[in-house]
């Protein structure tokens, strides 16, 4: 069993969510495929990905499915999931970590700069990120923690850019955009390993259908079950982008 998952209402207290090994979260991008008369191959593809985790966790007593019913009834706002696996990766999705500006070299590929001016990107308290993003020149952002100042990423000649930081608190990491052309913006769980990720971004809002349960064991004193509980990706990234 490992923490892979927490839950809760942004930034309000975040649950760890502790389930059996085995998730596949299910992918949700609309595409169109037509095959022409000629013999040539058409596909369209949305630009988001909404994706659905159906996760389970064996002989529990109700106090495991306690977040989750409540969630599933609609109670205490909307629900955020933090995907541990995805912000091992990058916490920023696909959609913002690369634009449609003129190309710099991110790991080896051309990909083009981003164009946004600030994005808020969610973090936890107590967790350990790294910024990094790529540059022809100087620096390419500046990041602001939660409750801290300013500190501008350090000036590179043609490279990634990283700064480590421990979340004091819960809250949005702020990061805007220099003068200098920039891709490849990352903020991940670890340390630097000077690579760039494309994902769909964690956290993401949830809404979580009622847990299914099957008992194992009923007494008078003590109930435990079996729950699978299905979690559907829903509504916009909770960070925000200014252009």
């Amino acid at each position: 069993m490992t923490a892979a998952f927490s839950l809760g209402v942004f930034p309000g207290a975040m649950a760890d969510l502790v389930v059996a090994p085995g998730v596949s979260p299910a992918n949700g991008r609309g595409s169109n495929e037509m095959v022409t008369t000629g013999g040539n191959r058409h596909y369209q593809r949305g630009r988001k990905n909404p994706r659905t985790w159906s996760v389970s966790r064996p002989w529990q007593s109700p106090d495991f499915a306690r977040v989750l019913g409540l969630a599933a009834q609609g109670l205490g706002g909307d629900m955020v999931l933090y995907d541990r696996a995805v912000a091992n990766q990058n916490l920023v999705p696909a959609t913002r970590a690369v634009g449609d500006g003129a190309a710099v070299t991110v790991a080896g590929m051309s990909l083009g700069a981003v164009t946004w001016k600030s994005l808020t990107i969610p973090v936890l308290a107590g967790r350990t990120y790294t910024v990094s993003a790529w540059a022809a020149s100087g620096s390419p952002l500046t990041m602001t923690t939660p409750g801290g100042t300013a500190v501008p990423l350090p000036a590179v000649s043609g490279g990634v850019s990283t700064r480590m930081f421990n979340a004091a608190s819960t809250g949005h990491l702020t990061l805007a955009r220099t003068t200098q052309v920039t891709s490849g913006v990352r903020v991940h769980e670890g340390l630097p390993d000077g690579t760039f990720y494309a994902t769909e971004g964690t956290p993401t809002t949830v809404a979580v259908r009622d847990p299914e349960r099957t008992y194992q064991l009923v007494t008078d004193t003590e109930t435990l079950a079996d729950y699978t509980v299905e979690l559907l990706e829903v509504g916009t990234y909770p960070g925000a982008i200014t252009f």
